[in-house]
């Protein structure tokens, strides 16, 4: 039988300010977490966090690179070499640090983007930044960087950037790109009607995600579901079949007719391919896949499931799910930062 496996790694963001899971709004959920087994995995990138259950081996914890999984989806065309994300940020200065935002809520409309990156292009002609598909995905191509390390802005995300800064050798070319960008993006009649409406502005590009992907084990998912944009480019790039959404009855027949292991994303972490309605959140797990799940387990039709989110990974098979005695409240805490 199948395993079935989500990522979901905002599983727990919705539950802020609870003591417990809400029975009486997600009660499916609560329960398949309640007789779940629940293990603590190393802390790495999401991004990262996604290759590895695709299947890549030495995956860099941080910043994988992930740039020509999105170019491929955003161009519907093979990455150039020597390619990097150089995706707007809002950067703002506290008193003993500056702090890195990338939230989606904050990213700019397309007008918007459009007229950052002519400014970009205009006021440095050594690089060619364009955008993809959604407005926050920007590139750049470049001279290689051997001797360089970036992180994702996802990592940084709400953090200082003094831990998260590109690193080596060869950081002095990106961080000066990124400080002459930063006068650039300030001047732009965008960011002035932003702030005139009270929102952050885009004041820095952050580039990372350049490199080359490790190798991918054979033991991966057969088929891979979800709208998030690296899920679509690692199923395209490596021919892995993948789809956008799977209704559950048409995952079950696929599992029983061709004996596959899936692997389903929630919630695009890594961001959607097109900007287009928000995000699925809980609600949706909890309406479309929570009872699902426990009616394939107690049927037999799948043998286990597990659910990895942002540090835990909680496991639970056809058996246990019978265990009634495992039911009770679902405590957590927020982790600290």
């Amino acid at each position: 039988m199948a395993r079935l496996t989500f990522f979901v790694p905002g599983f727990f963001v919705e539950l802020l300010g609870y003591p417990e899971i809400d029975v009486n709004r997600w009660p499916l959920t609560a329960l398949l977490v309640a007789r779940s087994h629940c293990a603590t995995l190393a802390p790495v990138s999401t991004e990262s966090r996604l290759l590895e259950l695709c299947g890549f081996e030495d995956v860099n914890a941080r910043s994988p690179a992930v740039a020509e999984l999105s170019f491929v989806i955003d161009f519907d065309a093979r990455s150039p070499d020597t390619l990097w994300r150089a995706d707007p940020v809002h950067l703002r200065a506290d008193p003993n640090q500056i702090l890195l935002f990338n939230d989606q809520s904050i990213m700019p409309s397309v007008d918007e983007a459009d007229e950052m990156i002519d400014a970009l292009n205009a006021g440095l002609p050594e690089i060619t930044i364009v955008r993809g598909r959604h407005p926050g995905r920007w590139y750049f191509v470049t001279n290689p960087y051997q001797t360089l390390s970036t992180s994702s802005p996802n990592a940084a995300n709400g953090r200082s950037i003094a831990d998260f800064l590109p690193s080596g050798p060869d950081a002095k070319g990106l961080q000066r790109l990124m400080n002459e960008a930063q006068m650039i993006l300030h001047s732009t009649n965008a960011n002035a009607l932003r702030q005139d409406r009270g929102v952050p502005m885009i004041n820095s590009i952050w580039p990372w995600g350049g490199g080359e992907l490790g190798s991918r084990a054979k033991l991966a998912p057969e088929l891979l579901v979800g709208d998030d944009v690296l899920l679509a480019g690692i199923g395209q790039s490596y021919g892995i079949d993948w789809v956008p959404a799977l209704a559950p009855d048409e995952l079950t027949q696929r599992i029983a007719s061709e004996q596959i292991s899936p692997l389903i994303v929630i919630g695009a972490p890594n961001g959607k391919i097109d900007i287009d309605a928000a995000p699925a959140g809980l609600d949706h797990f909890e309406n479309v896949w929570a009872g699902y799940v426990m009616r394939a387990l107690r049927c037999f039709k799948i043998r286990s499931v597990d659910i990895i989110t942002d540090r835990e990974k909680y496991s639970l098979s056809s058996w246990g799910i019978l265990k009634i005695w495992r039911r009770q409240a679902i405590q957590f805490e927020v982790p600290n930062e």
